[in-house]
């Protein structure tokens, strides 16, 4: 069950990202409370199937459906009315991607989910020069760091060796594989 409540973790924070909802928002369209939605991404909280359908019908789909290799991530004529609601309401009030220009951990989510950055060894320091430069400039390495040490992305992404004085990080998917 760990591996389907971790595949299921990183697919509902890939969709949430994608459609620029917050936790919150999430745990208010499945009539949930934000702590519950955040201890499935985090990983502190263990998945139940009911659970699991109520956030996968926020996307207008089914457990089943959502974890569905082959599945795509639906577009926004494809969700429920009261999610396309939501997302329209954040965007007119300038939220609708949780301001990732500035969203240090967000970004990094989108490195780690969207690209194929840490398909193979990577440092800190190159991870940082794949966000935005108006985040680059801003933060360093030790950053990133800390946050690829944090619960929930510490088992995605793992350490695996060292480059000079640096960590080299890697999706752990690909570094089981050698």
């Amino acid at each position: 069950m760990t591996d389907e409540n971790s595949r299921f973790r990183k697919l509902v924070k890939k969709y949430r990202n994608y459609f620029g909802l917050s936790q919150e928002s999430i745990a208010t369209l499945f009539n949930g409370k934000r702590s519950d939605y955040e201890g499935v991404e985090t990983g502190k909280r263990t998945i139940d199937l009911n659970l699991a359908g109520k956030i996968a019908g926020v996307f207008g789909m089914s457990y089943c459906q959502m974890i569905d290799p082959n599945q795509e991530i639906p577009s926004f004529e494809q969700l429920p009315a009261t999610t396309k609601q939501h997302i329209t309401k954040r965007t007119e009030a300038g939220l609708s991607s949780k301001d990732y220009d500035k969203d240090i951990a967000g970004n990094l989510d989108r490195i780690i989910y969207e690209t194929t950055a840490l398909h193979n060894p990577i440092t800190a320091e190159e991870i940082r020069l794949k966000f935005p430069l108006s985040i680059r400039n801003t933060i360093k390495a030790g950053r990133v760091t800390d946050l690829l040490n944090k619960t929930g992305r510490d088992e995605i992404v793992v350490k695996v060796g060292k480059r000079g004085k640096e960590y080299l990080f890697q999706l752990k998917e690909f570094a089981e594989k050698k």
